[in-house]
């Protein structure tokens, strides 16, 4: 039997009422939140913000917080704005922010009360480019193991420039400025390729400052550095089984050599030393692709030892497992809005299997180990496709894994159902629960806007509600819908 029940809604814009609510709530708030915020006049570095005060005759204050979403972690700016509405200035350009609003009431008697913070509202800064143009002309030169010059065409009302650079492939930008349009680059990688960009930073009519977009990528490589030590060359690996290799290079004439490897697009490197040129290394995964670098140490005549510059990065991958087939057979079953069963053949031999899995279309995978032949995938996002593989792990061999068996694909059952899609007037939303749970559903415009907010209790059973839409505009939105068993994003389109 579905239940009906009523929504304890908030709307931000004016959406039309929902189901008129029949409960008694008891006392009513004495300093509820600000409801019917709104951010508008929008530039690259500032906002006007607004709301509504419900019962203005109290004596009011406030208290703001605000911060860019993008940023796992990232601490709460606090404001306290005397008047309203409020400037929001210092912002940065193409940044997605969100805010809140919180009330302090002051009684006759100048007692204080704090209302919880309201809803929270998102807004994105324009692009600086609007303003700023972007830097051309970027070149590379002058080039040593430890430093570049870097050069760009002038941009007209430009006040200074912004750079950033970092080893090509990695994750994480060093950052400089420079007045003019030249800047030197110290300190850097010998026999490194880096990746460089730069942002014009200009002012504006009204005497902001802006920022452009950052300019495209430009790349340089530094040098081998120190020639007295030369660099090792000429690599190659042999004797390649499924847990070992041997890894060769040409003899500089060094006394002694370093090198390190890891698995193919890892971070932790295993350093190892040889006083020939030639290692054989132990310990390896099956069918996996390792990297490895090698460098020679040389004696200087102050008895020091000189590190060349490290080879460029060779590739090899180790041998499939041959006694310790990968599992066939894989399924996935018993799916659910976040977990789903990933069962498999047995494998005569294997001490259990290693089970990896990601949402479809992404790069990272997660992994989990069974012990049988079968897994209870845990935490998965609602109304997901996921791909997912399964491996043996062989207890008569130390280290080897099968290789990965061919991927599946599942999806995942969705908390609440949206139709008709596209929608005109009113939009049916159904949700089927197996407790009582305190959910959340937003609606957001293309920008990201929040356009309706409300907080509701599903029963155990099937749940439906419906949404009038009519008051909004043609267009595609996007919706969110939250409780402790997890999260479900969606769109849904607009045609009156």
């Amino acid at each position: 039997m579905k239940k009906r029940f009523f929504l304890y809604s908030m709307l931000l814009f004016s959406l039309g009422a929902l189901i008129p609510s029949a409960f008694s709530f008891g006392q009513v708030n004495s300093c509820p939140a600000p409801v019917a915020q709104a951010a508008t006049n929008i530039t690259s570095n500032s906002a006007v913000l607004d709301w509504t005060t419900v019962n203005p005759a109290l004596l009011n204050q406030f208290t703001m917080r605000y911060r860019p979403v993008s940023l796992a972690g990232t601490p709460w700016t606090i404001g306290v704005p005397a008047t309203k509405p409020l400037v929001l200035g210092g912002l940065q350009a193409l940044t997605t922010y969100e805010w809140q609003i919180a009330r302090i009431c002051i009684d006759s008697n100048g007692a204080s009360t704090t209302s919880a913070f309201s809803n929270l509202i998102v807004f994105t800064t324009l692009g600086g480019s609007n303003t700023c143009g972007v830097p051309g002309g970027l070149v590379s030169d002058s080039i040593s193991s430890t430093a570049a010059k870097l050069t760009w065409n002038p941009v007209p009302g430009a006040l200074s420039y912004n750079i950033r650079f970092r080893p090509a492939n990695t994750l994480n930008w060093q950052n400089t400025t420079s007045i003019g349009t030249v800047k030197w680059l110290n300190n850097l990688l010998a026999n490194t390729l880096y990746e460089w960009q730069v942002q014009t930073v200009c002012g504006t009519a009204a005497g902001n400052v802006n920022v452009s977009v950052f300019s495209s990528s430009q790349f340089f490589s530094t040098t081998g550095g120190n020639t007295g030590c030369p660099v090792p060359g000429n690599l190659f690996v042999n004797g390649i089984t499924t847990s070992t290799a041997t890894l060769h290079w040409g003899s500089t004439g060094a006394p002694q050599y370093r090198l390190r490897f890891r698995i193919a697009g890892t971070a932790t490197w295993t350093v190892k030393s040889s006083t020939v040129n030639q290692k054989s290394i132990s310990g390896l995964l099956p069918a996996t692709a390792y990297e490895w670098q090698v460098r020679s140490l040389c004696p200087s005549p102050a008895g020091t030892i000189t590190n060349s510059a490290w080879s460029p990065l060779h590739v090899f991958t180790t041998l499939p497992s041959g006694n310790c087939p990968a599992p066939g057979g894989v399924i996935a079953d018993s799916i659910g809005n976040t977990s789903a069963r990933i069962s498999w053949n047995p494998v005569a031999g294997a001490g259990g299997y290693q089970v990896s899995y990601r949402p479809l279309n992404t790069n990272a995978w997660a992994f989990v180990f069974a012990g049988g032949n079968a897994k209870i995938l845990q935490n998965l996002l609602a109304n997901t496709a996921y791909e997912c593989r399964v491996r043996s792990v062989c207890s008569n061999t130390s280290n080897a894994n099968s290789p990965w068996s061919p991927s599946i694909t599942f999806t995942t059952a969705p908390f609440i159902i949206l139709h008709p899609n596209p929608a005109s007037d009113r939009i049916t939303i159904q949700a089927n629960s197996g407790k009582e749970l305190v959910s959340g559903f937003r609606l957001l415009d293309y920008t990201g806007n929040p356009v309706h907010e409300n907080q509701f209790i599903l029963q155990s059973g099937d749940n439906t509600f419906q949404l009038d839409i009519s008051a909004l505009k043609n267009g595609l939105y996007y919706y969110e819908f939250s409780n402790a068993e997890g999260l479900q994003r969606g769109k849904i389109m607009v045609r009156h």
